[in-house]
């Protein structure tokens, strides 16, 4: 009731094509109960969560800037208003904080997605697949994990039916957009955000430089993502469960999110 029952188990013993599309992949969890109708995947929560703290930093980040003038205007002596400085110092790191979440979430949402593309075929298909590609589509290779990098090429040759490779990400001579800035790039920041030490990129950024990145590797997550599923599907269109990957849907629907969430949280305040 909680969690939803596994679509492909729902798909072996009843036909449920008429309340649910087919391209739903088959780990998805269909809902029961008050969330009849409804479905969930883990990428789908993995992108909006990045794009919400998207939203959330360039909010503050345009409440930081009004601020800075005022703390200027109020200084005394030389010095802000402690409470003041405070205010503004807290915007500042909240800001720095959503932009941070926001690429370490894209990231993972990236990982996620691909994942699910593989284990959706291995889940419909394991039954001719051969052994070696199961394993595959499962991430596994021998008694280890596959990178993504990996991934993302293996999956998509599996998958096809001419299994043809459409591109290459294992070798960096052969690198090419948006995987070059995906991993040159983004997963260098996500690295020393989730682990960092001091040979790893720097996390102190200032908040506008921040906020540029997580809005640039946004757009950069989703052309990966767009990539990866038409080398998968190409006659396919984008997955409707994950707004079609489309960059504005997605970046407009964080920005409603905020506002509702806002909205209902000073209407309970009352």
């Amino acid at each position: 009731f909680s969690y939803g029952i596994p679509f492909d188990w729902l798909d072996q013993h009843i036909d449920i094509s008429k309340f649910f599309s087919d391209d739903i992949p088959y780990q998805a969890k269909i809902g029961t109960g008050h969330h009849a109708g409804k479905f969930s995947l883990e990428e789908m929560y993995l992108m909006d969560d990045g794009f919400f703290f998207l939203a959330l930093a360039e909010t503050d980040l345009k409440l930081l800037l009004t601020l800075i003038p005022e703390m200027n205007r109020t200084q005394k002596d030389g010095y802000a208003d402690p409470n003041f400085y405070n205010k503004a110092l807290y915007t500042k790191l909240n800001v720095c904080s959503y932009a941070r979440n926001s690429i370490t979430n894209l990231y993972s949402f990236i990982e996620c997605f691909v994942n699910s593309i593989g284990y959706d075929f291995y889940l419909r298909n394991k039954n001719i697949l051969e052994q070696k590609d199961q394993e595959t589509l499962q991430g596994l290779k021998g008694n280890g994990y596959l990178s993504l990098e990996h991934k993302l090429e293996k999956f998509h040759q599996i998958i096809r039916a001419d299994h043809k490779q459409k591109f290459c990400v294992t070798d960096s001579k052969q690198l090419n957009e948006p995987f070059s800035t995906f991993f040159e790039e983004c997963k260098e920041i996500r690295d020393a955000a989730m682990h960092f030490s001091p040979n790893k990129k720097s996390i102190w950024l200032r908040p506008t430089d921040w906020t540029d990145k997580a809005k640039h590797y946004s757009e950069i997550s989703i052309k990966v993502a767009q990539v990866f599923w038409k080398a998968c599907f190409p006659d396919k269109d984008f997955p409707f469960y994950l707004r079609g990957l489309d960059y504005l849907e997605c970046y407009d629907g964080a920005f409603k999110r905020l506002t509702e969430s806002t909205t209902t949280r000073e209407n309970n305040s009352r």
